[in-house]
């Protein structure tokens, strides 16, 4: 299978991206091939180019649960294994964040492998539904809005709170609708979160919340 047509491609983010201009009117960030802006307080520059082809099956072999990319040179979902670590030290990635609690139970020291490749390691536990705090959305916001540390990979154990923290992130931040904003968050995730979120979004619950 090639790259371009894995699963939701590398780049399936950009539906959850037009959502985010479309309600906030930033039209020019939905041109795909445009980085990101540096930060006002300056930085690396998110490099604008696709990986070269030679990384293209190093890419392909980060292999998430639940994958999705939720923005340009991300990839997030679940718990990733040794191998998939591996693939994205390979494949050019710099940061690993990763928000589950350091009690969740996981077969390797992910931190320690996470610095062994050479990446670096940024922990935002996030304990299901209480942990969705104003400080954890701030927190993740100046993360994932930090052009320096991409390309990224952001994970829990299933995906559910990478995206309940983008919804919440787009709403609470960058000032997107409630509405547009829980599509934000399922695009990139969200399944068993969904009733805390919008309880958050303050456009009501319908289900139990679940952690995970």
């Amino acid at each position: 299978m090639s790259f371009n047509r894995r699963r939701l491609a590398f780049r399936p983010g950009l539906v959850a991206l037009t959502w985010i201009c479309f309600a906030a009117g930033l039209t020019s960030a939905c041109d795909p091939p445009e980085p990101p802006p540096a930060p006002a307080s300056g930085g690396e520059t998110l490099a604008s180019e696709r990986p070269p082809s030679a990384a293209m099956e190093a890419f392909e072999a980060i292999d998430l649960p639940n994958q999705r990319s939720p923005l340009k040179e991300m990839v997030s979902g679940g718990q990733p294994d040794e191998a998939s670590l591996e693939a994205a030290a390979r494949a050019g990635f710099r940061t690993v964040v990763n928000l589950r609690r350091a009690d969740e139970p996981v077969p390797f020291n992910e931190e320690a492998k996470v610095e062994e490749l050479g990446l670096r390691y940024i922990s935002i536990p996030v304990a299901g539904a209480a942990g969705l705090t104003a400080e954890n959305v701030q927190r993740f916001a100046e993360v994932v809005d930090n052009p320096g540390l991409y390309p990224m990979v952001v994970h829990c154990a299933s995906g559910n709170r990478v995206g309940a923290l983008f919804a919440l992130k787009v709403h609470q931040v960058d000032g997107v609708g409630p509405d547009s904003a829980l599509i934000v968050g399922k695009e990139a995730g969200l399944t068993r979160l969904e009733p805390a979120v919008r309880e958050l979004l303050g456009i009501g619950a319908s289900e139990p919340a679940g952690s995970d």
